[in-house]
């Protein structure tokens, strides 16, 4: 009696993150393509209601670009495939140029004397970094400031970001990190997410040899860390 190969678990999730890799990479020409479309039209004659579709246009196209660089990066994760080029960085030199940006107006960065250099790539650390304070303004207290710690713990250096707000219950601390992973809160909440930047988070802080984990006290404060290794205990 002939016996059929069921693909394992992994082959199927090997599977499926080839195949979502292969559909952002499908989605970003045409999209590319509309987001020229809209710039050339802004340069054009219009009124001021026409005007307005198309920056709406526009916001709705960089929400579609960041979206599929997320699945992107959360395939080339579940593949075990990121693309690092590490090298010594300093910590709190990174974490300042990230925080002084205008989107993040509300973060409030505290560097430790101790402070040092730490093993990774930098755009990745940018990345992971970005995640964290577009999560904390999301999901903060409008009006309360972002504190944004960075020290050293053993033989790491750790940025912590934290923000004041609902916060996340025990047992859904966990979610947090999953693929499409959301709070209930978050899911019935107006705030647009994709449930992938924790995730990805987390895939690109395990892939540098690093970890990534949260505190929350419901109501009053949530705290990502991250711990990156340090250039001198490697």
């Amino acid at each position: 009696m002939a016996h059929t190969c069921l693909p394992s678990m992994f082959d199927r999730e090997q599977a499926r993150a080839e195949w979502t890799a292969i559909v952002a990479h499908d989605l970003r020409q045409p999209a590319n393509s509309l987001q020229l479309e809209t710039e050339l039209l802004l340069r054009g004659a219009l009124d001021e209601r026409q005007r307005e579709t198309i920056r709406r246009m526009r916001s709705s196209l960089a929400y579609l670009d960041r979206l599929i660089g997320d699945l992107t990066d959360a395939a080339c994760i579940e593949a075990g495939r990121v693309a690092l080029r590490i090298r010594e960085i300093e910590l709190g030199a990174l974490v300042n140029d990230v925080a002084e940006h205008e989107r993040w107006p509300r973060a409030h960065v505290q560097v430790s004397p101790s402070a040092a250099t730490v093993r990774c790539d930098p755009d990745r650390a940018r990345q992971i970094l970005e995640n964290l304070l577009s999560n904390a303004v999301k999901y903060g207290d409008p009006d309360a400031t972002i504190d944004v710690l960075v020290d050293v713990r053993e033989d790491f250096g750790c940025v912590t970001v934290a923000n004041h707000g609902q916060g996340i219950p025990a047992d859904e601390v966990p979610v947090v990190f999953e693929r499409y992973g959301r709070t209930r809160d978050a899911a019935a909440s107006s705030t647009r997410g994709s449930g992938l930047g924790m995730f990805i988070a987390k895939g690109l802080v395990e892939a540098q040899g690093g970890r990534i984990w949260v505190d929350s006290v419901p109501g009053e404060t949530t705290s990502f860390h991250v711990a990156l290794p340090l250039a001198s205990a490697i």
